[in-house]
């Protein structure tokens, strides 16, 4: 079993802000983390496949909300209308070969027949480029080649990604195909609204058909397109709409009828049965409420434990749907979200990049150091991990706290995260099939709630709130210099 690495009390000022007795309950609560619940909870969640507004997932909310009232946590479920979209079937054929692909979220179907495109290969870094500039075959900005009637369908490598999609998009791309760099192409979502779109937003959604192909069928497509004319025919279906779905509260500490507390969050929709993505996170979520019920009086803040929808589908559907729904209360009473998502994958050695906010740096690098013995660098937060509270003043701190080591298949993850070179991403499992229970390591999974619950407890506890303002600002000014010397550099 994991060891803490060294207690918070040795450390002199790197836990300024607790007293003794607050000392005393960080550490308690990194001992009491049972590893044993950890892994049941994850193994009962990862049964469902939890597809945003299936019965399969809401059988996993019916588990959750019996787990966190059998612990004494107090709870609230909502149901929620949000828009998902979910991809049925996918078609590619070139040269009368078929090529193994699957769609994506928010993608556009295509007629039942298909669409006829000229593939042409775009770089990420090609594709990349303003509004208004040159078409993907070097011709104006339209669809159609230059020598012929066709539209064309960009070839990219790496994962679908909604920026590369639009930036296609802009380049007169009528069709986009990526090509993995492992043999099974991630699920992905394409759209760049965040959450469920408004009525001016809904010119955002993408308006081409979009598929995913894998590192083998990749090489494959570009023998046949050295050999060819590089005709293929596309077909896809994506089923999207608006569905009625899941949210889940459950409160524990102080009563939370005006007074703070502190979110932690993680959604309960998955791609397939995504044990690390997130039915781990969802079982740190439950540890979090039986421990916190057991010692509420002596919290200072409560703990609002939130279970999110239309994460996978919805692009954050659930989270945005709960902050637009409770803004004036999370701009009131929320003093910081701490989000659980994608702990205790194998192999899962990388500390130093997990997601921060300058203000909320100091409590996830305290407790890096406690429980790993690692020094957290840290990485600013990107459009992802249901990071929906920026508009309601509310800081963030992690996502997932621990990532694979540089060279690991699928590394292409750690770029959509933000992360740097020294992150090797998520694993070859994220957003797959292979996302099941024997991808999850027990010690990995106890380090890293030990970790989030850990950053809670110090939130929630401390006599003033563990937030470095300082730091904040001096982030905010940092950067407004950085944008003036970009504007202000020659062209």
């Amino acid at each position: 079993m994991l060891k803490v690495h060294c207690k918070l009390r040795d450390w002199g000022g790197i836990a300024m802000g607790l007293r003794d007795a607050d000392r005393e309950l960080l550490d308690l609560v990194l001992r009491e983390v049972d590893q044993d619940s950890l892994m049941r909870d994850s193994r009962e969640i990862s049964k469902w496949v939890r597809t945003t507004g299936s019965s399969e997932e809401a059988a996993a909310f019916d588990y959750i909300e019996a787990r966190c009232r059998e612990v004494g946590a107090r709870t609230s479920r909502y149901r929620p209308i949000v828009y998902s979209s979910v991809p049925a079937r996918a078609r590619i054929e070139v040269a009368r070969v078929e090529i193994p692909c699957i769609t994506h979220s928010m993608a556009r179907s295509t007629p039942a027949s298909g669409v006829r495109v000229r593939l042409r290969e775009l770089s990420a870094m090609d594709v990349a480029v303003p509004r208004g500039s040159k078409s993907v075959d070097s011709g104006p900005a339209d669809s159609r080649s230059l020598d012929s009637e066709l539209p064309v369908a960009a070839v990219i490598d790496g994962a679908a990604a909604p920026a590369l999609v639009v930036a296609a998009r802009q380049r007169g791309a009528a069709a986009c195909v990526f090509i993995a760099e492992t043999e099974t192409p991630p699920e992905m979502i394409v759209s760049p609204v965040w959450g469920s779109p408004g009525l001016s937003e809904l010119e955002n959604l993408p308006d081409i058909p979009v598929v995913s192909i894998g590192a083998a069928a990749g090489r494959e497509l570009r023998r046949i397109m050295a050999s060819s004319d590089s005709v293929a025919i596309i077909t896809t279906e994506v089923r999207t709409g608006w569905i009625e779905t899941n949210c889940l509260i459950a409160d524990v500490g102080p009563d939370p009828e005006d007074g703070p507390f502190v979110l932690l969050s993680g959604h309960v929709d998955s791609w397939y049965h995504g044990a690390m993505d997130n039915a781990t996170g969802n079982a740190s979520q439950i540890e979090a409420a039986r421990i916190f019920a057991k010692h509420a009086g002596r919290l200072r803040r409560g703990i609002r434990i939130a279970f999110w929808s239309g994460h996978s589908h919805g692009r954050y559907a659930g989270s945005t749907w709960y902050a637009d729904r409770f803004h004036e209360e999370l701009a009131k009473r929320a003093c910081v979200h701490v989000n659980s998502d994608c702990l205790g994958g194998r192999g899962a050695s990388v500390l130093t990049e997990a997601n921060v906010m300058a203000e909320t740096k100091r409590v996830g690098a305290a407790l890096v150091k406690a429980v790993a013995g690692q020094d957290l660098s840290g990485a600013r937060f990107t459009r992802m991990g249901d990071q929906s509270f920026w508009g309601c003043g509310v800081p963030s701190l992690f996502v997932t706290p621990s990532e694979q080591p540089p060279g690991t298949p699928g590394r292409g993850s750690a770029g959509l995260l933000g992360k740097s070179a020294r992150s090797g991403g998520l694993g070859p499992w994220w957003h797959r099939a292979e996302d099941t229970m024997d991808v999850i390591d027990p010690d990995v999974l106890l380090r890293d709630a030990r970790i989030v619950l850990g950053s809670v407890v110090w939130f929630a506890s401390s006599p003033v709130l563990a937030l470095d303002a300082a730091a904040g600002a001096r982030d905010l000014v940092k950067g407004l210099e950085d944008w003036r010397g970009k504007l202000l550099s020659p062209v």
